[in-house]
């Protein structure tokens, strides 16, 4: 599981270098799986057979994500974005709270 290993460097590795995935999840996950996963991306298609066999799952680019901004929070992305993933986290959580299936 060498993919699995890498995955939270290989997201650091990408907010560092690519200020834009910071603010944007969209163009990390498309960035992660060009580069590391080995999907192919031609403009706006994803080519439909490499992102089904290949393609880390995308809640796990995001958890990484989580986890490399914790210990960097300089590579979180504007405050807009900061704004609305805690916003979205405290939802999750009130919906937990009350049962409620997210």
């Amino acid at each position: 599981m060498k993919r699995k290993k890498n995955l939270v460097p290989n997201v650091e590795q990408i907010l560092t270098e690519n200020e834009e995935s910071r603010s944007n999840d969209k163009v990390l996950l498309v960035e992660y799986w060009e580069r590391f996963d080995g999907v192919k991306v031609n403009g706006n298609w994803l080519n439909i057979d490499d992102f089904t066999k290949l393609a880390t799952p995308p809640s796990s680019i995001i958890r990484a994500r989580r986890m490399v901004t914790v210990e960097k929070p300089e590579l979180n992305g504007n405050e807009h974005s900061q704004n609305y993933r805690e916003n979205k986290r405290k939802r999750m959580v009130e919906a937990v709270g009350f049962g409620e299936v997210v």
